[in-house]
């Protein structure tokens, strides 16, 4: 970490800040000396999105290409909200089964998606799964309940029960193997096991007993903290 001479900063060294209820708030960026415990700040500024790293950033989109004639659902009478539910939970009890989302055919924004939906206008919904193997398969089992738009395709790897079960082990290694503290943790990109918050990973050795462990990539430290050069 940097260092400067230590001197007292509070929210007046900053703008920005939120207040309610009693308590006071916001995203700013602070420079100071860490020593396992205790972080010293020694100089506070605006928070810059494009300079840390809280992990990854997934569009939800569909992977399929566009059918000609556009997306358009198979059995309109088995495209409703129920059947979806219904269709997403045979694909989550295959056994390639790796991770499921919703997409939708039109471009709306999310307050438009809802307004639409309540009003009974009907939203095609396309469903996108990924599978280890087998899309044909995966494709009849699903239009056993759905009948709207499907999107299924293979990505070699480990299935969800496999990455789950990764996650499971890596949060207590980290903690107890790796010595690091952890600030929050939340499932990786399609095929990854994670995404962990870490305070700080010192000269990156968690992230490389990681890799180790798991494979690059898989498990992903995301510091808090991140050493800086002196001037």
């Amino acid at each position: 970490m940097q260092r400067h001479p230590p001197r007292r900063l509070g929210l007046d060294a900053v703008e920005g800040e939120e207040f309610a209820a009693g308590t006071t708030w916001g995203d700013f960026q602070v420079v100071g000396t860490y020593d396992g415990e205790v972080f010293t700040v020694t100089d506070a500024g605006p928070y810059d999105a494009a300079t840390v790293a809280d992990g990854g950033d997934r569009e939800f989109v569909t992977l399929c290409p566009v059918p000609a004639g556009g997306w358009a659902a198979d059995d309109s009478g088995r495209a409703s909200d129920e059947a979806f539910g219904a269709g997403a939970t045979i694909a989550q009890g295959l056994p390639g089964y790796v991770t499921l989302w919703v997409d939708y055919a039109e471009d709306l924004p999310p307050e438009e998606l809802d307004q639409r939906a309540m009003a009974g206008d009907p939203v095609l919904q396309i469903m996108n799964v990924v599978v280890t193997d087998d899309v044909e398969g995966t494709e009849a089992a699903i239009r056993e309940a759905w009948g709207g738009a499907l999107c299924v395709t293979q990505r070699e790897g480990r299935t969800e029960a496999e990455l789950m079960a990764i996650r499971e082990e890596a949060d207590q290694f980290i903690g107890e193997k790796l010595g690091l503290e952890t600030t929050w943790s939340e499932g990786g990109d399609v095929g990854l096991a994670a995404e962990v918050g870490v305070v700080v990973d010192p000269g990156g050795a968690g992230q490389a007993a990681l890799d180790a462990r798991y494979g690059s990539g898989m498990v992903t430290l995301y510091p808090a903290l991140r050493p800086i050069e002196s001037p």
